[in-house]
Formats: structure tokens, C-alpha cells, sequence
């Protein structure tokens, strides 16, 4: 008997639509895509399942939650928070 496959789950690089490093905004213009949920969403259109994020996508099932990584209690609320969210979409 074969299980489903587990629901892949993006988290969002962007915090209040900034991108706080890495080449996220130079990637999203070179691809034609808008600096937000709904251009990170289009990017991965067709891999993922879900998106988590601080503001909602509308193509793609999206947890509006804060994803600042900036301390490891915020580290472990993000990552407990994916896990339920990819939980919740099977």
C-alpha cells in the first residue's frame, strides 16, 4: 500500500514585504514576479502546496502567521507551525 505524499509547504523570505537577506528580490524581478506572497506563490506555482507567510497568497492555501526567524523561540513557533499547517492540508 503506497501513503500520500506529504504536502510540501513553503515559508515565505519575506518579512512585512522586505526581504531581510540573500538574493530573494533580485530572483523575484529577474523572474517577473511581484515582491510578495502572491509573487513567491507564482514562483513556485506547481511545487508547492501551501505557503506560509505574513500575508495571505490568493492562489495558493497560505497561514498568515509572523515568519521573522529572528531568535530560536521564533525558530521553534515557525517550524511547530509549518508542521501543522502541512498536517492540516492532507
Amino acid at each position: 500500500m503506497q501513503s500520500a505524499a506529504a504536502p510540501v509547504v513553503a515559508v515565505s523570505p519575506l518579512v512585512a514585504g522586505q526581504v531581510l537577506k540573500g538574493p530573494t528580490g533580485a530572483c523575484l524581478a529577474w523572474a517577473g514576479r511581484t515582491q510578495d506572497s502572491d509573487g513567491i506563490a507564482a514562483h513556485y506555482e506547481g511545487l508547492i502546496d501551501g505557503l506560509v507567510a505574513d500575508q495571505r497568497a490568493e492562489d495558493v492555501p497560505t497561514l498568515e502567521t509572523d515568519v521573522g526567524l529572528g531568535d530560536p523561540a521564533a525558530r521553534r513557533r515557525v517550524a511547530r507551525a509549518v508542521l501543522d499547517f502541512a498536517a492540516a492540508l492532507t
